[in-house]
């Protein structure tokens, strides 16, 4: 039953995260605005992004203490609030990278690409916990891999590489960028919830972390 419960929330993960690539790839892209060029930066479409996510987690929590929980467990503490300043801050550097390469990419382009960190995850858990490398992270690094190989596959049946799939300087450190924020962004959301005061849920947790993002994202554009 375990496995069916992972298997799913892990479904309902990917299944987000491709829908966000591929929404963001049509937000960058003209015939899908009213063949109009796309006045609107990175920065603003993260900004909008970032209150959509603050509403709907402000509407989860609302939902929670009209169902009986207590304003207390709203407050994660100074430790947990810590490390989700630093996510946020880095979180808003990794959407803005994700609204600049759609613009110029499709998402089966770079979207392997942002991931490599993934392969790198469990080495890092090993040195830094001394977690166990599983053969589930083995099966892990093969889809990491193998995704990386898509872009390539006209190439390597001897096919003709579009251009649109070679990636600029520009891009590569959006990229590296992005791989990076997301590493410390898994790190780290794992010491926010391990420092959080007992009885508080992964909603507030978001609450705050959205809260973090506007003001960091609204003084960027300022």
């Amino acid at each position: 039953m375990e496995w069916l419960i992972i298997i799913l929330w892990l479904s309902i993960i990917n299944g987000a995260l491709g829908g966000q690539y591929v929404l963001n790839w049509m937000g960058n892209q003209k015939r899908f605005v009213g063949n109009q060029p796309v006045g609107v930066s990175p920065g603003v479409m993260t900004w909008w992004r970032e209150l959509s996510k603050l509403v709907w987690a402000l509407i989860a929590v609302i939902i929670e203490v009209i169902r009986g929980k207590k304003i207390k467990y709203l407050w994660p503490g100074l430790l947990s609030m810590v490390t989700i300043i630093i996510c946020a801050f880095t979180g808003v550097i990794e959407n803005i990278g994700f609204f600049y390469l759609p613009r110029y990419y499709s998402p089966h382009v770079f979207a392997p690409y942002v991931n490599v960190y993934l392969a790198f995850l469990p080495f890092f858990g090993k040195f830094l916990f001394d977690a166990p490398i599983r053969k589930e992270h083995w099966i892990g690094i093969l889809l990491v891999i193998t995704g990386l190989t898509i872009p390539y596959l006209p190439r390597i049946f001897g096919g003709v590489t579009d251009p649109r799939a070679v990636l600029d300087g520009t891009a590569i450190t959006w990229i590296i960028i992005i791989n990076c924020c997301l590493c410390s962004q898994q790190i780290l959301n794992n010491k926010t919830v391990q420092t959080a005061f007992p009885g508080v849920g992964p909603n507030a947790l978001v609450v705050w972390r959205e809260i973090w993002k506007m003001l960091f994202i609204t003084l960027a554009l300022l």
